[in-house]
């Protein structure tokens, strides 16, 4: 019998990668890989996860990440929500209530100006204003939860927080795949 709780923690912890991960997972947790994804599918169904994907630090990639929040008129949200989600370097994109009601992760190659490029989204998306709120210090990657609470995490730590790494266009079309939700398949 799957130990769904156990399925969680390991789901959040480490995805290997080997063709089939959800099998892995199952040898380790003494369970058929099937139970796994019908588990998996079943938190899907019921909110409890919303997608199974890598996260990976824009900054050492060469990328500029910022949190962005737009001041969209009620009107116009199903517009600029359409707009914004069309961008492959946006991530976390919430509506809120209020002013300042669309925010958003955007991450962006280090030569765009960043600044200039909001200003141009938020008058395509009719924002009728904007901030940025730029990451001055990485506190953690991701946080994991257990059923009751958050449970250990493993922290993100570099040597030099400030170095970024080459990658070639092979790399990049990994991370690009590794980065959406992952089918869960045989």
């Amino acid at each position: 019998m799957l130990d769904t709780k156990q399925l969680l923690k390991a789901i959040q912890l480490h995805v290997p990668l080997d063709k089939r991960p959800f099998n892995t997972i199952a040898e380790a947790l003494n369970a058929h890989e099937s139970e796994v994804l019908e588990a998996l599918a079943s938190f899907r169904e019921q909110g409890i996860i919303r997608s199974i994907a890598g996260i990976f630090n824009a900054k050492k990639l060469g990328y500029q990440s910022n949190l962005v929040a737009f001041d969209v008129p009620q009107s116009a949200t199903y517009k600029a929500v359409s707009v914004i989600n069309l961008l492959p370097g946006v991530s976390h994109n919430y509506l809120r209530e209020g002013d300042y009601n669309i925010w958003f992760t955007l991450a962006l190659p280090q030569e765009i100006n960043f600044y200039d490029y909001v200003k141009k989204l938020a008058k395509e998306a009719g924002a009728t204003n904007y901030n940025i709120f730029t990451v001055k210090t990485m506190v953690k990657l991701s946080a994991r939860f257990d059923q009751d609470d958050v449970i250990n995490d493993t922290q993100f730590t570099v040597k030099n927080p400030h170095e970024t790494i080459t990658i070639d266009e092979t790399v990049k079309n990994a991370i690009r795949v590794l980065q959406q939700d992952l089918p869960l398949v045989l």
